[in-house]
């Protein structure tokens, strides 16, 4: 017993015997109820904490919401990761309007194929246009043309794994009925800017018509990481995902390139005025083309992007896979090539090379005479340029519906060149179609940096073959 010292009344007293008690801890710790407690308070916090957005939900409470510095850039993936194989499921009764993603057999998923331009060829690869059945600036009438849709819609049944493209911060949740649905935006900043040499900026990924949202805004994702699930929402007339990326410049995100007064004003619906392209100018300022982009940093390995650029956009080419060791070996073997080639390209023809001699600059052949109107141009050059910055031949050929050569256009239309991918100055940067000769037209191409460049007309968007630096 022990009894505590007081000095009362002018007395003292002590202790009949002294012991030390023990810590209440080691009381603690010789009941299992008290480890029991331990464990369960542990595996509630631990469960809460590494859980898909958990920790970045603590670290946002305690440090504030993700900063845009604190992202770095690793490249890119698609937005989806697997999709049904649409033609043999469909001999087992799938229907992608009335089976859900759960309901697809584990061995009829195929990886998300490569996404490809089609231009005005509509018969093209069948399979892939079943995927990607309206593509950036397309219409809803053919699913491609020049249209005002401003994202890639991708055929997916719901419930489908939506994944977050690269590394960023949710940007915003919303939901809009007679439009996006229910939608989630993704700031992506520190990406290499491939029209400023050396910079950086930010662009925002936008997936629309989904059935749930898994992130909050504020979260930091990462690249790969689920973020939704597909679906139907909004105004959507089968399940599928609207996929678009904007540029930072967008006045607001996601962004659309006609108000509701604009197709006031054109006495238009909303489709009539997608399939009329209405603002489509403003959808080809304020966004790209996200397949096209997600593509281009799918290999990106540092902070020099040209190879993984150009073999992911270029994906009729054979080395989209290549490794740095085999590209290399491809520019010495293109270095030491006895001719040169002319690489005749437009998205809706096969990528056909046309040899040319040494000491000839003549330009692809032309085909029969033809009358009418333009309706795309194929964009021709050597391949690559040097360190020595020369200025590049460019050949423009006029092309119509068909393929062919257009000697005598019927409008009065002007080609402007800008750059789809890399820096370069054109002269002239603009002419008109009346000016081509016989429906070809030579211009030159002063490359502005070490990056691989690709060439876009406009207002038609064809784009050229990569045009590789070599070193």
């Amino acid at each position: 017993m022990t009894i505590v010292s007081k000095r009362k009344f002018g007395f003292t007293s002590s202790s009949v015997y002294r012991r030390k008690e023990p810590h209440a801890f080691k009381y603690l710790s010789e009941r299992a109820t008290f480890w029991i407690a331990v464990l369960s308070v542990f595996a509630f916090v631990t469960g809460n904490m590494v859980g898909q957005h958990g920790w970045h939900v603590f670290w946002a409470s305690v440090l504030g919401e993700g900063s845009d510095s604190m992202i770095v850039f690793t490249g890119m993936a698609p937005p989806i990761a697997q999709v049904p194989d649409y033609e043999r499921w469909a001999k087992l009764g799938g229907d992608i309007r009335k089976n859900t993603y759960r309901q697809v057999p584990k061995d009829m998923l195929v990886s998300l194929p490569t996404y490809k331009r089609y231009g005005d060829d509509l018969t093209s690869d069948s399979g892939l246009r079943r995927v990607y059945f309206v593509e950036h600036l397309g219409t809803y009438e053919t699913g491609r043309g020049k249209g005002s849709h401003v994202g890639e819609d991708i055929s997916v049944p719901e419930g489908t794994p939506v994944l977050s493209v690269a590394n960023g911060i949710i940007d915003s949740i919303g939901y809009q009925a007679g439009g996006y649905g229910h939608y989630v935006v993704v700031r992506h900043p520190n990406v290499p800017d491939v029209d400023r040499h050396g910079e950086k900026s930010t662009v925002f990924s936008v997936y629309a018509h989904l059935s749930a949202v898994l992130g909050q805004e504020g979260a930091v994702v990462q690249k790969g990481d689920q973020i939704a699930l597909s679906g139907q929402s909004g105004f959507a007339t089968a399940p599928h995902l609207h996929f678009q990326m904007d540029r930072a410049s967008a006045p607001f995100h996601p962004y659309w390139p006609f108000s509701s007064q604009d197709q006031q004003s054109a006495r238009m619906n909303f489709t009539q005025a997608i399939d009329a392209g209405l603002r489509r100018e403003n959808g080809v300022q304020y966004t790209l083309d996200p397949m096209l982009t997600v593509q281009s940093y799918e290999t990106y390995v540092g902070p020099v992007v040209a190879d993984a650029t150009s073999a992911a956009i270029s994906s009729m080419s054979s080395s989209l896979r290549m490794t740095p060791a085999q590209r290399r070996e491809q520019r010495m073997a293109k270095l030491a090539a006895a001719k040169p080639t002319l690489v005749a390209y437009t998205e809706n023809a096969p990528v056909v090379p046309i040899p040319v001699p040494a000491s000839s600059s003549a330009a692809p052949p032309v085909a029969a005479p033809a009358i009418g109107p333009v309706m795309s141009v194929r964009i021709s050059h050597d391949g690559s340029f040097g360190k020595e910055r020369a200025w590049e031949n460019i050949t423009l050929l006029l092309l119509d519906r068909d393929g062919k050569t257009v000697t005598a256009p019927t409008s009065s239309d002007i080609v402007y060149l800008r750059t789809a991918f890399g820096r370069a100055e054109f002269k002239p940067s603009a002419i008109a179609v009346s000016d081509f000769k016989n429906g070809v037209a030579k211009v030159q191409m002063l490359p502005l940096g070490d990056t691989t460049i690709i060439i876009q007309a406009q207002p038609t968007g064809e784009m050229s073959q990569p045009m590789r630096y070599i070193r």
